[in-house]
């Protein structure tokens, strides 16, 4: 069984990613800032007796929670941060799902192409010309 027919399919299958590699390269932010980290609501009670949080209305505020030098690190912000710093971490995971697609891609593609080159190998018996040799005459 030949094996053109698989080799077509490869060929076209590689086209087609290198044709999604243009696709995932071009809307790349190359400098917008981004924050590797979540912005969420919080709610505490300080424990003072008379407080209002201890009838039922707790303390809100908002915080970040962001890794820094491997430890988890909560901070809040204030009330009007908190829209720039959403749209921060969004684009941070918008770029992220982004990597992972071209990750994908480029990986799909090299599988491709060793199968490609696997089938177009040819061992070196079939490459090369038969050796002659030469055969001394007797006197």
């Amino acid at each position: 069984m030949s094996l053109e027919p698989r080799r077509s399919a490869w060929r076209l299958k590689i086209l087609r990613l290198y044709q999604d590699l243009g696709g995932l390269l071009s809307p790349l932010p190359s400098s917008l800032a981004t924050f590797a980290g979540i912005v969420y609501a919080s709610s505490t009670r300080c424990g003072k007796s008379r407080c209002r949080c201890m009838r039922g209305q707790p303390h809100r505020g908002w915080c970040v929670a962001y890794i820094h030098h491997g430890r988890r690190v909560h901070r809040t912000i204030r009330p009007d941060r908190v829209q720039k710093m959403r749209q921060l971490a969004m684009r941070y995971r918008a770029l992220r799902r982004k990597r992972a697609a071209l990750v994908d891609t480029f990986g799909r593609l090299v599988m491709l192409l060793d199968r490609l080159e696997r089938s177009l190998r040819m061992s070196p018996d079939r490459a090369l010309p038969p050796l002659r040799i030469r055969r001394e005459e007797s006197p």
